[in-house]
């Protein structure tokens, strides 16, 4: 049964918070034409919004990617203007690993342990975390953070990616298990905004 584990880097050029070493997270195709089709798109929108704020105190790389926005439109703001910084990867490809600046980001951060969230969960999302874990990158998937049209088929898809080994739980599981105990130093914000969720 998969399982997460999350290593703290306690290196002294680490921040305040820890970074959790090897561990980033992206968010996929996030965009308005692609949302407006999932009838819970403004609740995704608010759980990555969460995630992003959680993620950074906590030290984890994030980025985004998305669908063809030449055609389909950029990232919506709430979530791309809360950090200019963050990189986006453009993709023809259902899986974010078609984006060869993806993989090259992946590289550069060490990542070992992917964090998948966004949309759709049956097809970009399942097509990204197989990649992943094809290369023996830990996946896991937040479950309050990803979503698509249908449920059924959202169902399938998550079924078929925890028998192949991805890690399903939800974003504040994700959190808390990477702070394990009130000793963390970004506790008392984490739990803040998770207070006012």
């Amino acid at each position: 049964m998969p399982f997460m584990t999350f290593e703290q880097d306690q290196t002294p050029e680490s921040s305040k918070c820890n970074p959790v070493k090897n561990t980033g997270a992206i968010i996929m195709d996030m965009q308005a034409s692609l949302l407006d089709a999932i009838s819970n798109g403004v609740e995704l929108i608010e759980s990555n919004f969460l995630q992003i704020q959680l993620l950074q105190i906590l030290g984890v790389p994030i980025c985004f990617s998305e669908q063809v926005p030449s055609k389909l439109g950029e990232t919506v703001s709430k979530l791309k203007d809360f950090d200019h910084d963050l990189p986006i990867f453009e993709k023809n490809t259902f899986s974010a690993f078609g984006a060869e600046s993806f993989s090259v980001w992946l590289d550069k951060n060490d990542i070992k342990h992917l964090i998948v969230s966004g949309i759709e969960t049956p097809i970009c999302i399942y097509q990204t975390c197989v990649d992943a874990l094809r290369l023996n990158i830990k996946v896991t998937l937040l479950s309050d953070c990803t979503g698509g049209r249908r449920v059924h088929d959202i169902q399938n898809a998550i079924s078929q990616l925890r028998g192949f080994g991805c890690c399903v739980v939800s974003l504040e599981t994700v959190i808390y298990s990477i702070m394990k105990d009130s000793s963390h130093s970004g506790f008392r914000e984490v739990s803040r905004l998770v207070r006012n969720r």
